[in-house]
């Protein structure tokens, strides 16, 4: 699994690797935006041409702390069905959606990187997608041309 690692617009890297050996690996393109050395993204991950083996931990704890912990981390791997532990998959599915400005993404997924757009929802819907979130390709599959709806303006239902 290879999944992209972006920050601010930029593919500062990418996570590959198994559940239990995967690893960060900086971009050029990252480097070359924020510097090398640079800890953009983290002291823990920092973005060098080559990075030390022996703090590959370090990098794998980093990206696990992303995740929720407790009964939220428990709901979301079952309607994931991630395994408990799977990093890698877990930020595959829910990658886009973690605190802070990073964003996680899978690079083999055809329907990524996604566009994002705006949709005015009920509140059924709200909850709706909360209980019971779409695959991560279903949501990219979804119809992004709609327009945003802003402050002053009425939805139209297309």
């Amino acid at each position: 699994m290879r999944l992209a690692v972006e920050l601010y617009g930029t593919v500062i890297g990418t996570i590959e690797g198994d559940a239990r050996t995967f690893d960060f690996v900086p971009s050029r393109e990252g480097i070359e935006q924020f510097g090398p050395n640079s800890a953009v993204l983290s002291v823990a991950v920092p973005l060098t041409p080559t990075q030390r083996r022996d703090h590959a931990a370090r990098r794998r704890n980093w990206f696990g702390e992303l995740l929720p912990e407790g009964d939220q981390y428990d709901y979301m791997l079952a309607q994931g069905r991630l395994a408990r532990g799977d990093t890698p998959a877990f930020l595959a599915r829910y990658g886009r959606d973690t605190a802070g400005a990073a964003q996680i993404w899978d690079i083999d997924d055809p329907a990524e990187p996604v566009e994002p757009g705006l949709e005015l929802l009920t509140d059924r819907e709200v909850r709706r997608l909360l209980e019971d979130p779409p695959p991560r390709s279903s949501v990219a599959a979804a119809d992004s041309s709609s327009s945003p709806v802003l402050p002053g303006e009425d939805a139209v239902e297309r």
